[in-house]
């Protein structure tokens, strides 16, 4: 830790202390158990043999098969265990398990649930205190269907022309939901003394997270679906930019960069400022449009009055991260009353520093003899804001 970085908060660990099985498969399961690992909960997976033919010491999980790079985080502090459930050896390691266990999780259709004697009825009356969580397809009477989130992103309407999606929306949604899922299910738990049964289906997540394109919020036209001049996608001199400028004050900021004078929400939606946002960062690389935003960034909160802690070290950190290094080798002489600030003003020298910012001004009376300036934090932000 430096002196820029604050001292990180304590994790919270609200399920320490809490159980879980899970016999969850794949993504969605494995990366729903990370996360109630990482709230501190005790979890372990029962997984099945590995295939016959898989290498000595692989996983029944798929995942461990054809990534085990991501199948060894998402099972990091999880306790595996194979267990092939249709036997009877199998049988028993599960339900010493589950004697022990909390909350169930499961990724498999209700019909083989029943085969394996863990469906919902058959728990309930040998584990009355057990929580079980479903992860599905699709909800309800679709539970049997067969599904991948390839197939559930299309039916929610996320997937255009022939390329595939970035990530696993649905699976990454769905695990979110899963892990939710045993929160709620746990505080029910608590409440009523007894388990409860939830279904989260992976259909339902990738419609949740096509929420926005729903309710118009992203389709082309719409103020986050292109119309809007200050967010979108654009080429640059060496690559392209992803551009968020929606508030009023980015808005104000990035019209001043392209020459545009009006940056009210209905010059924003109009070709003629696309136009002019266009030919702007058509002619700066990367690099200058990352330094333009951290100005545009730090502008705002100057213009807005925003004090604390963390903009100050957040603004720190836009100045470090724009910084060019500099060696410095000390050459001290006695200039100043304290040696301390005889450092601070050699260091400044040495790195061609035309600013000292400080509190103590009135310790570095003489760096002007070295052109050198001492001014204060709020002179130092005035000058900064006469600059952008």
């Amino acid at each position: 830790m430096n002196a820029l970085t604050p001292p990180a908060a304590k994790p919270l660990r609200p399920l320490k202390g809490v159980r879980i099985v899970s016999l969850a498969l794949n993504l969605p399961g494995p990366a729903a158990l990370m996360r109630l690992q990482a709230m501190g909960a005790t979890c372990v997976k029962l997984e099945p043999p590995a295939p016959a033919a898989a290498p000595a010491g692989s996983s029944g999980d798929p995942m461990g098969l054809y990534n085990p790079q991501a199948y060894a985080t998402l099972h990091q502090g999880v306790k595996t265990q194979s267990a092939d459930l249709k036997t009877a050896a199998g049988q028993k390691a599960l339900h010493r398990a589950l004697a022990k266990a909390d909350v169930l999780i499961t990724s498999f259709r209700p019909s083989a649930l029943k085969k394996l004697g863990i469906d919902w009825a058959t728990l309930r009356r040998a584990y009355p205190a057990l929580c079980l969580v479903e992860i599905v397809g699709a909800p309800d009477e679709r539970a049997e269907e067969p599904g991948h989130d390839l197939t559930y992103l299309a039916e929610a309407g996320l997937v255009h022309g022939l390329d595939l999606p970035p990530s696993l929306y649905a699976d990454m949604g769905g695990s979110l939901m899963a892990s939710e899922a045993v929160l709620q299910a746990r505080l029910a738990q608590l409440k009523i003394g007894k388990g409860v049964r939830l279904q989260v289906a992976l259909s339902d997540a990738a419609h949740y997270l096509a929420l926005p394109r729903t309710w118009g919020l992203t389709t082309p036209g719409a103020a986050v679906g292109g119309g809007h001049a200050g967010y979108r996608v654009y080429p640059c001199k060496n690559g392209r930019v992803a551009l968020a400028a929606l508030e009023p004050h980015f808005a104000k900021s990035l019209c001043q960069q392209a020459g545009v004078a009006d940056a009210s929400v209905k010059s924003m939606m109009a070709p003629t400022t696309h136009a002019a946002v266009a030919a702007f960062l058509a002619t700066k690389t990367c690099a200058q449009l990352d330094a333009l935003g951290g100005q545009a960034r730090y502008s705002a909160v100057y213009a807005g009055g925003v004090n604390g802690t963390r903009v100050a070290i957040g603004f720190l950190r836009y100045l470090a991260s724009i910084a060019h290094l500099r060696d410095v080798h000390f050459l001290w002489r006695p200039f100043l009353r304290d040696p301390d600030d005889d450092m601070v003003l050699e260091c400044a020298v040495a790195s061609g520093s035309r600013y000292i910012i400080t509190h103590n001004v009135k310790d570095f009376k003489r760096a002007p003899e070295l052109q050198v300036n001492a001014i204060t934090p709020a002179e130092f932000l005035t000058l900064l804001r006469s600059k952008t």
